[in-house]
């Protein structure tokens, strides 16, 4: 029985080993929280929301190159591009070295982009979209019957 469970524990630390992860906060341009904001991964269905204070995690991040995007009703959408490696880039690992390591190209038109096995306290701050909301008009009728 020992046996068994000292290899789950093996077999599951390796699986888990080589994931990182993200955490931040969602804001708006005023710095009030906006809880409840939409956190997903482009062309993923994987995503979560922020909590009542803005805070959000994403877990279990595999090595790779990953587009962020946050959404909130009556705000303008922002995405962030994140690199999770299984490399540090506090080792003095040239920053085109190490996304070679990772097998992902080097795009030099990226704004705002984080590199690193984990990411943590990332802001993002939206702008209100007054365009976003559109009025709705309701009418109804009566039948004649």
């Amino acid at each position: 029985m020992k046996n068994i469970l000292s290899i789950i524990v093996l077999v599951s630390s390796s699986i888990f080993a080589n994931t990182g992860y993200i955490s931040g906060i969602v804001i708006s341009e005023n710095s009030d929280t906006l809880s409840g904001a939409n956190i997903s991964i482009e062309r993923t269905e994987f995503g979560t929301a922020s909590n009542r204070e803005g805070n959000f995690r994403l877990e279990n991040l595999k090595p790779g190159k990953y587009v962020i995007n946050v959404n909130y009703i009556s705000y303008k959408q922002t995405s962030k591009t994140i690199y999770i490696s299984q490399f540090s880039t506090d080792n003095n690992i040239d920053e085109n070295e190490l996304l070679e390591k990772m097998g992902l190209e080097i795009s030099i038109e990226e704004e705002e982009t984080f590199k690193g096995p984990f990411h943590e306290n990332i802001e993002f701050i939206l702008i209100p979209d007054p365009l976003g909301i559109e009025e709705i008009t309701v009418a109804a009728a009566k039948l004649k019957q």
